[in-house]
C-alpha cells in the first residue's frame, strides 16, 4: 500500500523504514475504525496472529466509543 495524499489513512507497519507513504502492510483510516491488513495472517503462528487480530479490535473498538471520528 501507499498513501495516496487524500483522506486520513496513516500506514502503521511497512516494509521499508526509510519509505513511511509507500510498502506499507497494515493501515488504518475512517478515523481509526478500520484497519486495512495485506499479509496472509496464515503465514504467522495462530496465537502472534490471536493478539494481533485483539489489538485491531479494541482499537477500533475504542475509536468508536470514545466519540472521536
Amino acid at each position: 500500500m501507499y498513501l495516496s495524499g487524500e483522506g486520513d489513512a496513516v500506514l502503521l507497519v511497512g516494509r521499508k523504514i526509510d519509505k513511511p507513504d509507500r510498502h506499507g502492510a497494515v493501515a488504518v483510516c475512517m478515523g481509526g475504525q478500520l484497519t486495512l491488513q495485506t499479509f496472509s495472517s496464515h503465514n504467522y503462528p495462530r496465537e502472534t496472529m490471536h493478539e494481533i487480530w485483539q489489538n485491531y479490535i479494541y482499537n477500533a473498538l475504542k475509536v468508536r466509543y470514545s466519540g472521536k471520528r
